[in-house]
């Protein structure tokens, strides 16, 4: 089972007022999948993704969410850990 200790989200100009709530939906969405990592990964950077501000909030915490598991498995599968 994978634990996240700390999640950092860089999100572009605009999004200032829905950031708590990406991050937490983000944070909900990763919790919910299955990632049976085993080792240390300090760090996953992602490249920059591009958002369409008029879809709702849960809808981009899936899409960073599934981004965000998506590089834990591409550095665990790379040897990484």
């Amino acid at each position: 089972m994978a634990e996240i200790e700390h999640l950092s989200l860089s999100l572009p100009a605009g999004f200032e007022h829905r950031a708590a709530r990406l991050a937490r939906l983000t944070a909900q969405a990763l919790a919910a999948q299955q990632m049976p990592v085993e080792g240390v990964l300090p760090t996953v950077r992602l490249a920059p993704l591009r958002l369409d501000a008029g879809r709702s909030d849960h809808a981009l915490a899936g899409v960073l969410a599934q981004h965000i598991a998506a590089g834990i498995g591409g550095a665990c599968g790379a040897g990484s850990l």
